[in-house]
């Protein structure tokens, strides 16, 4: 049985903490049991460019929570399951810097990157794009829409645990050559010994 949440956040620029949307999605066996998305005010101005990647605009965002009162909300979606994020270290990173930016205490989310593991476990895409992956399974993507995006990243995720016969997202992981998944706040998603 795999049970685990797939997460994507958008920024209002390049600063890593100026998330203004985060999509997540709940997935048990390969099948989608829950959805989760919010537009966050990042107190960040927006770049022309971010908004040309993902199409939020500023004023979308006045009225919108801050991180800090979205955060426990998020933990409880999530609720102790693994997460998974195609280039998990920047979305991971970027929950981080808000813990941080607001000094909360940063929760120990385990997490493992759909990047690397498909990296790892499949040798045949000529690169391993979010959307070039996505166009290979026949999954569906707004891409740069964050529920779309993690809804991506958890469908291929589960494709890979089903191709390989795996039990669950451990198997993957361990089997990609990751002998534990990165924690929020602590060690990253690397190859290696255990630690």
């Amino acid at each position: 049985m795999h049970d685990f949440v797939a997460l994507d956040v958008e920024t209002a620029n390049r600063n890593r903490y100026s998330i203004c949307s985060i999509g997540m999605v709940k997935f048990k066996d390969g099948d989608i049991l829950d959805t989760y998305y919010k537009l966050i005010n990042p107190d960040e101005s927006f770049s022309l460019e971010n908004i040309r990647i993902h199409g939020i605009q500023e004023h979308e965002v006045i009225t919108a929570p801050r991180f800090y009162n979205l955060s426990y909300e998020i933990e409880q979606f999530i609720g102790g399951r693994p997460v998974v994020a195609h280039n998990a270290t920047f979305d991971m990173g970027a929950l981080k810097d808000n813990y941080n930016r607001y000094g909360l205490d940063i929760a120990p989310l385990k997490y493992a990157c759909s990047y690397q593991l498909a990296r790892a476990v499949r040798k045949n895409f000529y690169n391993y794009k979010l959307s070039t992956i996505s166009n290979y399974y026949g999954i569906p993507l707004t891409h740069h829409d964050a529920l779309s995006d993690a809804r991506a990243a958890g469908l291929i995720t589960s494709n890979f645990i089903h191709e390989n016969r795996f039990v669950n997202l451990d198997q993957l992981v361990r089997f990609a050559g990751y002998p534990n998944y990165g924690i929020l706040g602590g060690n990253g998603f690397r190859k290696g010994r255990s630690r």
